[in-house]
C-alpha cells in the first residue's frame, strides 16, 4: 500500500502556521505526486504568530475566537461547496489551538495530518513512493465500515519503538 492508493476527488490544503511559516512549496512537496493534478484549494488559518517559548504570554481565548472567525470565513463555505474533497492539515501551531481547530472539523470524515519532521525540517517522513507495509499500523476494535456521524469519540493511541 502506498500513499497514492486512495485518491480523493479534490483536496483542501489547510495550513495552520502560527509558530513558523509553512510555504506553499512545502505543502506541494509533501503531497503524493498523482494528487498534484487534482483540484486544490489552499486555506491559511493563522489567528496569531508567536514563538513557542512565548506561549505563556498569549491570550488563548482571543486567539481561539479569531481562529473560529477565520474558519467561518475561509473554510466553512469551501467545505460546503466541496463536501467530497479531502482536507489535508499542515500545522505548526500551539496544541490547544490545533485541538480547537480539530473540533471545528469534527464532521469531516477524514482529515490527513502532515507534521513537520523535526530533523529534516519538512513534511516528508518517507519518500512518497516508499511502500508502507500493510501491518505498519495495527488497529484494534475499529468498526468494519466508516461511520459518518458527528459525536464524541475516545481514542487511545500507543506506540513502541526499538531503543
Amino acid at each position: 500500500m502506498t500513499t497514492e492508493s486512495v485518491r480523493p476527488k479534490g483536496i483542501i490544503v489547510l495550513v495552520h502556521d502560527m509558530h513558523a511559516p509553512i510555504t506553499d512549496e512545502e505543502t506541494i512537496d509533501a503531497l503524493p505526486s498523482d494528487w498534484l493534478m487534482l483540484p486544490r484549494h489552499q486555506v491559511r488559518i493563522r489567528p496569531g504568530q508567536f514563538q513557542v517559548q512565548d506561549s505563556a504570554k498569549q491570550d488563548f481565548y482571543a486567539l481561539q475566537v479569531e481562529q473560529e472567525r477565520q474558519y467561518r470565513v475561509e473554510l466553512e463555505n469551501l467545505r460546503r461547496d466541496h463536501p467530497d474533497y479531502e482536507v489535508i492539515y499542515f500545522g505548526f501551531a500551539h496544541h490547544s489551538l490545533a485541538l480547537a481547530l480539530g473540533h471545528l472539523l469534527e464532521d469531516v470524515p477524514s482529515v490527513r495530518v502532515y507534521q513537520r519532521h523535526h530533523r529534516n525540517k519538512n513534511f516528508l517522513w518517507t519518500s512518497p513512493s516508499t511502500p508502507v507495509p500493510d501491518d505498519f499500523v495495527k488497529t484494534f476494535g475499529l468498526p468494519s465500515h466508516p461511520i459518518a456521524e458527528a459525536g464524541d469519540v475516545l481514542l487511545r493511541v500507543s506506540c513502541s519503538n526499538t531503543v
